[in-house]
């Protein structure tokens, strides 16, 4: 049986949008109690100022976007860990809505992996609207077709481990891996 959240973790969820300091402060002394987790998440993103009403339904009623996307994400399906059958429609669901959400890039390899994250501690649609706000605002230009976020982030990881550990560095060049 899981504890009660605390006073101070109940104020936080109930709090309109809790300050980065208040939210420091609370996870120095414990840590987010799983039953307000999803509160303060979908508050905290802005995943709650981004979301429209209806617009989740709708999605789920669009057709293909682009010819194969949806081969391409029943085969990440396979892929993401998750095995319940119920959570894998869930997974479809909320991969296909953002395919058709975002037209300009659709879905890409990966987004799965974060969605399947999601909807461990969100319902359905918060988890759509989750992933939203993860793509769009945390990791822009991530999952674009260019992936330009991703190599401009292996290049400062890559930059980090030659500073910070060249043995290690040294050692995936001797094998010539790349970060």
């Amino acid at each position: 049986m899981e504890a009660e959240p605390s006073e101070m973790w109940m104020r936080l969820a109930r709090s309109s949008k809790p300050s980065e300091r208040e939210l420091r402060e609370a996870l120095l002394k414990e840590p987010v109690p799983p039953d307000v987790r999803p509160d303060l998440w979908l508050k905290h993103s802005g995943a709650f100022r981004v979301s429209k009403r209806g617009v989740y339904a709708e999605l789920l009623n669009s057709p293909e976007r682009s010819q194969g996307e949806h081969a391409q994400i029943e085969l990440d399906i396979g892929r993401s860990g998750v095995h319940d059958e119920e959570q894998q429609s869930s997974l479809r669901r909320v991969l296909r809505a953002y395919s058709t959400y975002r037209t300009s890039t659709g879905y890409v390899q990966g987004q799965n992996f974060i969605a399947a994250g999601l909807l461990r501690a969100l319902p359905e649609e918060e988890a759509f609207w989750m992933l939203v706000v993860v793509v769009d605002k945390y990791l822009p230009e991530h999952f674009t077709h260019a992936m330009a976020g991703s190599f401009i982030d292996c290049r400062v990881l890559a930059e980090l481990l030659a500073r910070r550990l060249p043995d290690v560095s040294n050692h995936l060049a001797e094998l010539d891996v790349s970060v």
